[in-house]
């Protein structure tokens, strides 16, 4: 009886030792968490001013909307250029970046649109990223009448 106590007590103080372990590695995992997405409003809205900043910079006339003709005058200056390059965006082909920036189609980028997609088209294409256009083909395939095949595409 009397070492079915002992085994009892010692299993029961580990018991609350690996508690208290636990319970202090959950709380530095939230800690971390909560510093991860302070980093990332934090990078978010410096990129935001700094895309502000570009706009400014870029809107000749100060009309608050890039046109083409700005934009490709713009991409002439070296470190607007190099900013572009730095989000990892592609100026190859401004005509088509206006396109792709300018979501009302009206030829010109307004703030919105120039940070907001910016934002948007910076770096490499995410996961998520190619699953939605992999959707959007799929509903492309089965509304012109196209065989989709059985396997999903994602």
């Amino acid at each position: 009886v009397f070492m079915f106590y002992i085994a009892f007590v010692m299993f029961s103080v580990l018991n609350i030792v690996t508690g208290v372990f636990v319970d202090s590695a959950i709380q530095v995992a939230q800690r971390d968490r909560n510093i991860l997405v302070e980093k990332e409003k934090r990078t978010r809205e410096s990129t935001t001013q700094h895309l502000l900043t570009l706009l400014e910079e870029i809107d000749e006339d100060n009309s608050g909307e890039i046109s083409t003709d700005e934009l490709f005058e713009a991409m002439k200056k070296e470190h607007i250029h190099d900013y572009f390059e730095a989000l990892q965006v592609d100026t190859g082909d401004i005509e088509e970046l206006v396109r792709m920036l300018d979501r009302d189609e009206n030829g010109v980028i307004d703030i919105v649109e120039f940070v907001d997609g910016l934002q948007k088209l910076k770096g490499n294409a995410r996961s998520i990223d190619i699953h939605i256009i992999k959707k959007q083909l799929r509903l492309i395939m089965l509304a012109v009448g196209l065989n989709v095949p059985k396997k999903p595409l994602f």
